[in-house]
């Protein structure tokens, strides 16, 4: 005689909770859809003692990964600050969020046929709004890449880190809402015979990670029913 056997399986059944972290990255300038320098300098002018006035050039092939870069030259011998200042940003680059960074990659060298500077050479960001409000890195939160190689420096946008440095009243909320140029100062001491090569690319923003919405945590019971057969 033919029997069947009904065996019945409870069985859990887990969707795990999924969490992923991403980052907003926004590409300020790469400097690599300018054909020449005085296409360049529409965007990218430069001020200071430190620096020559206005002339910033394009060192194609002098970037990161072989890309294009502005090149400033730091005249430490005339004065102990030099600016280099993005104008005419993009839309989306002309209002950023408290909390998000700017980063960079900048390589600084020692001019040929000029003496090494005493001191590594500091570097802040700077940020000018509309309102005329300048929001500029602490000088406890500079930081000074060393010489002969290309480094990321990262600058966060927030009170803690910068400060005004101008006399317009206004919170680095408010300027950041509206932004009329990015700005890399460069600083050292006034020191003779010292020139240096600063090679800036690569400028981007980026947000803090944030995590997308979880979707939970289902556990779910659910059953299977196995067919036996045998003869008796």
């Amino acid at each position: 005689m033919l029997l069947i056997k009904k065996t019945k399986i409870t069985f859990f059944l887990t969707i795990m909770t999924v969490h992923i972290l991403c980052a907003d990255v926004l590409t300020i300038e790469d400097f690599d859809s300018y054909a020449d320098t005085s296409s360049m300098q529409n965007n990218v002018t430069t001020f200071g003692a430190a620096a020559q006035v206005g002339l910033p050039t394009l060192a194609t092939g002098s970037g990161a990964d072989n890309s294009n870069a502005a090149h400033v030259l730091l005249t430490w011998e005339h004065g102990n600050n030099a600016n280099l200042s993005l104008t005419n940003l993009n839309p989306a680059a002309r209002r950023l969020i408290e909390g998000s960074s700017i980063q960079l990659s900048v390589h600084l060298e020692t001019a040929e046929g000029y003496s090494a500077t005493a001191n590594p050479t500091g570097v802040k960001l700077a940020i000018e709004g509309a309102n005329n409000a300048i929001w500029q890195t602490k000088p406890q939160f500079a930081v000074q890449p060393a010489s002969g190689a290309f480094y990321k420096l990262a600058f966060t946008i927030s009170t803690t880190d910068m400060e005004n440095v101008s006399a317009t009243d206004a919170t680095l909320a408010e300027t950041i809402a509206s932004i009329r140029s990015i700005r890399f100062r460069f600083e050292n001491d006034v020191q003779a015979n010292v020139f240096e090569n600063a090679y800036i690319d690569s400028v981007v923003s980026v947000t803090n990670p944030e995590s997308e919405p979880s979707t939970g945590t289902i556990i779910q019971l659910g059953s299977i029913e196995l067919l036996e057969r045998y003869v008796n």
